[in-house]
Order: C-alpha cells, then structure tokens, then sequence
C-alpha cells in the first residue's frame, strides 16, 4: 500500500522544485526537491522519470546549476537502489518466481517489439479511462467507457490550459513523464497505477468546468432565441453530467464499497475452515498451490505459490483462450512445482476476470495425480498422490 505515501513525497518534490524555478528562491530547493523526488523513488520506481523531467525543467529556464542540484539529490537514491538490487537478484527463469522478484525480466518477457503498438494502444485506452475513474465512480452505478473518455478529454485538455496559462512545468512535465511510462508498462494503467496524476488531472477538470460554465453563461445572456436554445441544451448536459458524477461517488462510497467489503468478509468466513484444517492437519513445511498465496500464508503459516496468469496474454490474438488454457493446467502446473497441495476457491481468478475457478476445479477433480482432502464452503483442498 505504497500508492499514498508516494503520492506525499511525489508532491512534496513537485512543489520544491516548482519553487526553485523562481530565481528569487535559494538555489538549495532544488537539491531539497531531488531529495524528497529520491525518497518518493525508493516506495515507488514510478519516481523515475523526475530524474529527466526535473532538470529538463531546470534547463528550459537556463537555470544549469539548479537542474544539476535536482538530480543530485535524486541521483544517489536510484544508484544505490539499483545496486543493491542487481547484488542481490534471483537469476531464474520460473515465471512465478520472476513475477514476484524482478519487474524488469517481466516488462522483457511481456512487452517485445511484435506487440508493442498493441501494447501502447491498449494502455493508451485504459489510462485514459483510468484518469476518469479517480473523478468518477461510475463503476457503482453504470459503467460507461464512451463517459469516461469525454471526462477525460476534458480534464486533460483543461490540464493543457492550466498548464499555459500558469506556466508551470514542473508537474505537468513529471506527469508527461510518468504517463509515458505507462504507455509501454507491462501491466495495464489502473486508477492505482495513474494516482499520481489525480492532482493535474482534478485541476484540469476544475478549469476546463469553468471555461464550459462562462460559456454556457454568456449564451444565456445572448438575445438570440438558437443561443438561449443551446445554453438551455448545454446546461442541461452539465446539470446531468455533474450530477451523475456526484451520485456515482456518493453511491460508490456509501453502498458500492460497503457492499464489497460485506463479500469479502463472507468469502473469508466460508474459507475459515479450510485455514484452520491447514493449521492443524498439514506439516509445516508442506506447500501449496493458493491463487492469493499471501492471504493464505497469512492465515495458515504454511508457504505457498501463486502461479501467475500471463499478463501479455491480452494482448494476443484470443486472450480469453489463453487464459482459460492456463486455469485448467493448474494442476499440473502444481505438480512440475512439487507442491503437496491446491488450495481452490470458487472465486479464483478474480482479477483475470471470466469463470476460470471452474475450469482449475474440473481440471483438478480430472487429474489422478491429486485427491481431494477438505472440503468447506468455497474452499476445496486437494492432496498430490
């Protein structure tokens, strides 16, 4: 949960640096915006491109020393952190393995050169959707792609405006920078991924929402009946367009949210059982097939591995077929691990999507290779022979 305390340190760099753009200001605040512009670096490596946009920004305004102070500050932080990562990285190829230890093997494997236009389209789309859902909840009450795009459109371009006439650049440039980045990850742009942005993208909304409102307002006072006939139409698009945007946070953070909380606890109720036979009934170095492997580590102190659903799979020719082709080999997935057991739930896959828990439970009741030892609730465990 890193997302919060990055977003703190991200803007403390920001404001520090957007300062020291003023000549007025001590030359130092900008090794104090590359300092904090360093630890935001540390909880999250999505600070990285402050170390091209921060000097970049020091150098459009001739300021040379400044730009080399701001990535002084900055600098030590990502080399010591990449040393001590390539001293002490795990070499493997097992994709679970690589998934959990080594980001960039992953974004290798993932994202290659036959797929990137793919890539960088698909990306494109979600993070543009994604800017519009940390405005808009829509997902509580009608999710509408085709809304969030326009939200978006607008939000952004009254970013660009903003950005003109404030001519500030410090932030809007570590945002171009941060969502580059996004564009060829090899994951796709969620709200959590794009949170840094909210801050730009809630003030672009804000003034592009105001310049729409003058508009809307000086066609009321226009004596033409087509300009008081559009000023009625457009105000009744914003009246409709804000409050649904309103409604959707209300309902998503009185009803939606609650709501999911309740399904959770009552999965975690019916899986209680099978924690507890673990507990008692398993060696402790036994291992196990979990699809939230951390979850269930937690609740049973036994290890586990999560098998990984290959991210690139969406941006193939039949993602669904891919995935579905991975859920049912499962199994023997587990049994080339040589873990001892599957721990199986009926909401497996959630976050891929589809009805896949059924296929790895079909799949796993097929394989002689396991028996079922525990069943309760959604939970079924089986054994390896």
């Amino acid at each position: 949960m890193s997302d919060l305390p990055f977003l703190s340190l991200f803007l403390v760099s920001m404001l520090l640096a957007e300062r020291a753009l003023d000549p007025a200001q001590r030359s130092w605040i900008a090794l104090g915006a590359g300092l904090a512009a360093g630890l935001a670096y540390l909880t999250r490596t999505a600070a990285l491109p402050i170390a091209l946009t921060a000097p970049v920004s020091f150098l459009h305004r001739r300021q040379l020393l400044r730009g080399l102070l701001s990535l002084s500050g900055m600098l030590p932080t990502i080399l010591s952190w990449q040393h001590w990562t390539s001293t002490h990285r795990l070499f493997t190829s097992e994709a679970a393995l690589t998934y959990y230890t080594d980001y960039l093997a992953w974004q290798r494997a993932t994202v290659s050169l036959d797929v990137l236009v793919r890539v960088v389209w698909h990306n494109l789309d979600a993070m543009v959707r994604s800017l519009a859902q940390l405005l808009v909840f829509d997902i509580a009450v009608v999710e509408s792609p085709h809304f969030e795009r326009i939200i978006a459109a607008g939000a952004l371009v009254g970013a660009l405006r903003l950005v003109k006439q404030s001519g500030r650049l410090q932030y809007p440039a570590a945002a171009a920078g941060m969502a580059a980045m996004l564009l060829l990850y090899h994951y796709t742009p969620d709200p959590r991924l794009c949170l840094p942005l909210l801050p730009l993208i809630l003030m672009g909304f804000w003034t592009e929402a105001k310049r729409i409102w003058g508009s809307v307002c000086g066609a009321w006072r226009s004596q033409a009946t087509s300009g008081r006939v559009g000023a009625i139409a457009a105000t009744a698009i914003l009246a409709g367009g804000g409050l649904f945007l309103v409604a959707s946070n209300v309902v998503g953070n009185t009803v939606f949210i609650p709501e999911r909380y309740a399904r959770c606890r009552s999965e975690l109720a019916e899986r209680t059982a099978a924690y507890e036979w673990f507990r008692t009934s398993t060696p402790t170095e036994a291992t196990s097939y979990a699809y939230d492997d951390p979850v269930f580590y937690l609740y049973t102190g036994r290890r586990a591995l999560g098998l990984t659903m290959p991210y690139g799979r969406i941006y193939h020719a039949d993602p669904d077929g891919e995935g579905n082709e991975f859920a049912r080999g499962v199994p023997k997935q587990a049994r080339e691990h040589g873990l001892h057991y599957l721990f199986l739930t009926a909401t497996d896959f959630y976050r891929e999507g589809g009805q896949r828990a059924r296929l790895t439970l079909d799949a796993t009741a097929r394989d002689k290779g396991f028996r079922e030892e525990f069943a309760a609730g959604q939970a079924v465990v089986y054994r390896s022979n």
